[in-house]
């Protein structure tokens, strides 16, 4: 078999998903007939199964065999030209080539990829006949590791059964890479991520949602643009693995992504035309997630990357300098043994594995303590939760808000189907995160009747941006005063969204007008955008409507939304008509361009 292409940059030299199924009919083919064996300790040999495999194997019996004529990397014998990687894979060489594989093909299936989508795994892609050119500059930066992660969308480690991988120093240079990237919104790999990281460690119902097919995630999450790269999305960092035993693949994934969105046709796939609704995507991800072995996430909460071993001293040395951020040290200068970046990238990794075991320990009965401490350690920046119907979750919602981290910008929580009678049992601590800047929290069917403590902690939020809060089906809620005096204080404030739907004990709405009157009209030079309000089926009479309508008449002038809902009751059309054309006359006289202004 001779070389089909060449291909002088290791980065570009992906492998498709659907090579990879040709490797593996390689091994299924060729492992039994040419009698693939495998040495221990040089006095014992085994004869190989397929399914046994892995890369130290298939490197020696088919990457280097197939590749010794030409001298080249195996993508270069198989690809008819660069194949520029989509994600970059983090994985330790022991791990059976089928599971590893398995595991890629759930995470294509999950963000919706297709056979075409390169990986780039580093056995396939560097030239095994010269490595040291392909790595063994002392500048890590001009590694082909580094160059491919650079070219990449993402990065996915795939996770053996006993968690070697985060014990082995090239995978924390590809974590801690993948990391710093996540967490910065960046994709400039030369930024000074040692000082970045320490900096960094001091410190709804119905909404259609436009989908990033590419990337298989929704936009509002997977999309954040590069600080460097306006235009380029920000690294993505999946973790994936294989359970014990062999029934199924898993993933810990970067937000939402295409699995949660979409139910599944008769053959299995996703059907990507059904009509999508994102309230439901936080509590489907939240639910995959969940089947990660617990025995893995475990381990994942105590990892220790400073730790980690190599082959060659060197190398440690190496790696380890740089993740703290020396770069220039010497091949015999000796890591420190503690470092800042050591803590931020470890409870950053940390923080993936609670986030997925959350849920599952508490409807378990199990201790979540451990689970507790590593999300307020974690310097992540979105949190996406449901602890939808989870009876457990009780008695632990004022401790899971007290430990939510401060560094979060954007959450969203789903409090679904809970016994809480005021918002006092799971508000207290939200005000604590001055960084917020969304905040979309879902209770819905909860026993609720006050959430004052809710708003009190709501008006503390000086830069959020964007509230979604859904209370329908709230039946002994009666009163939503507080909120709008919550509003006023909201400086930022652009979205709003508020679901009071089927709250059939809510009569009166006065102060949230005046709350939305006196924002338009405040002490801030800023306009909402979007306005959604929907009390359908509450308890509102005929009058209060019309006065709440009536009432947002007279703020129009400064009041300038890209758009405005507002959902009352389908009567309320024919009632009142005279009112709703006042409103929209009101809205379309305003300085709003767009005319897409509703009320229905």
């Amino acid at each position: 078999m001779s070389r089909s292409s060449r291909i002088p940059q290791p980065e570009l030299r992906g492998i498709t998903l659907a090579q990879l199924r040709n490797v593996r009919r390689e091994i299924d083919l060729r492992c039994k007939v040419e009698e693939w064996t495998r040495e221990y300790g040089g006095s014992e040999t085994i004869y190989l199964r397929p399914e046994e495999v892995n890369l130290y194997d298939l490197n020696a019996h088919l990457i280097i065999p197939q590749t010794q004529a030409d001298q080249c990397s195996y993508v270069e014998l198989i690809a008819s030209g660069p194949q520029p990687p989509d994600w970059f894979v983090s994985h330790w060489w022991g791990e059976p080539v089928h599971d590893f594989l398995k595991c890629l093909e759930q995470h294509a299936f999950d963000r919706n990829l297709g056979s075409d989508t390169s990986y780039w795994v580093c056995a396939y892609a560097n030239n095994q006949h010269n490595l040291e050119e392909e790595v063994g500059d002392p500048d890590l930066r001009r590694s082909s590791f580094y160059r491919a992660m650079g070219s990449a969308k993402g990065v996915v480690s795939i996770v053996d059964k006993n968690s070697i991988v985060f014990s082995r120093v090239w995978c924390t240079f590809e974590i801690s890479i993948a990391l710093r990237n996540l967490a910065h919104e960046g994709r400039d790999l030369d930024l000074d991520h040692a000082s970045a990281a320490t900096a960094t460690a001091s410190a709804s119902d119905g909404k259609e949602l436009e989908i990033d097919k590419e990337a298989g995630s929704s936009r509002s999450d997977a999309t954040k643009k590069s600080q460097t790269d306006p235009e380029r999305p920000r690294c993505l960092y999946d973790i994936y693995t294989h359970s014990g035993d062999g029934r199924y693949s898993v993933g810990l994934t970067d937000g939402v992504v295409a699995a949660d969105m979409y139910p599944r046709k008769n053959d299995g796939s996703l059907d990507t035309d059904a009509q999508t609704f994102e309230s439901n995507f936080n509590g489907m991800q939240t639910i995959r997630q969940a089947n990660f072995p617990q025995e893995l996430c475990e381990k994942g909460l105590s990892i220790c990357l400073e730790t980690a071993e190599a082959s060659v001293e060197m190398d440690r040395k190496k790696i380890l300098n740089f993740v703290s951020g020396n770069i220039n040290a010497q091949e015999d200068d000796e890591p420190p043994e503690t470092h800042a970046s050591y803590t931020y990238i470890n409870n950053l990794l940390r923080s993936k594995f609670a986030i997925a075991a959350y849920r599952r320990r508490l409807e378990e009965g199990k201790d979540v303590e451990n689970v507790r401490n590593a999300l307020s350690e974690a310097p992540i920046e979105d949190l996406q939760l449901s602890f939808h119907g989870t009876r457990q979750f009780k008695e632990e919602a004022p401790l899971f808000t007290k430990s939510l981290p401060t560094s979060l910008k954007r959450i969203d929580l789903k409090f679904t189907m809970q016994l809480f009678k005021t918002s006092a049992e799971f508000a207290k601590g939200f005000g604590r995160l001055q960084r917020l800047e969304s905040f979309k929290l879902n209770c819905s069917t909860c026993t609720l009747t006050s959430c004052t403590d809710l708003w009190e902690e709501i008006a503390k939020l000086g830069k959020l941006r964007d509230l979604d809060l859904n209370f329908s089906y709230n039946q002994y809620m009666s009163s939503i005063d507080g909120l709008g005096k919550a509003i006023v204080e909201l400086g930022e404030l652009r979205f709003l969204k508020l679901n009071f739907s089927q709250c059939s004990n809510i009569t009166s709405i006065e102060e949230l007008l005046n709350g939305i009157v006196m924002f338009q009209r405040g002490k801030y030079d800023t306009s909402l955008r979007l306005l959604d309000l929907n009390f359908k089926s509450s308890g509102l009479s005929e009058e209060s409507r019309k006065r709440f309508i009536e009432g947002l008449c007279s703020a129009t002038i400064p009041f300038k939304p890209t758009r405005i809902h507002l959902n009352f009751e389908p009567e309320f059309q024919l009632q009142s008509v005279t009112n709703i054309d006042d409103l929209n006359k009101a809205l379309r006289s305003s300085r709003c361009p767009c005319e897409e202004c509703v009320v229905s």
